[in-house]
């Protein structure tokens, strides 16, 4: 799953877009500690924030299954599911 999350990151980045944020169910959130280690999630350092980083996007836990990337482009967000 994080070749395939990373994959996207980078497809977005070489088109000139940006990654807003990344909704992920709490299994995928746990999937991605076992692929890539601790260190691949970061806890935003603001207690009265509920959020994380997974490289330079914020990670939301979502109740919904599955990745899914906010990405902007200067217009509206699209939403990619990985």
């Amino acid at each position: 799953m994080s070749d395939r999350l990373n994959a996207r990151l980078d497809e977005l980045a070489a088109a000139g877009r940006s990654a807003l944020k990344i909704d992920a169910s709490i299994e995928d959130i746990a999937r991605l500690f076992v692929e890539l280690g601790e260190d691949a999630i970061l806890m935003d350092c603001d207690l009265k924030r509920d959020v994380a980083w997974y490289r330079d996007c914020e990670l939301r836990a979502s109740a919904v299954p599955g990745v899914r990337v906010v990405a902007d482009d200067g217009r509206e967000p699209s939403r990619f599911e990985i």
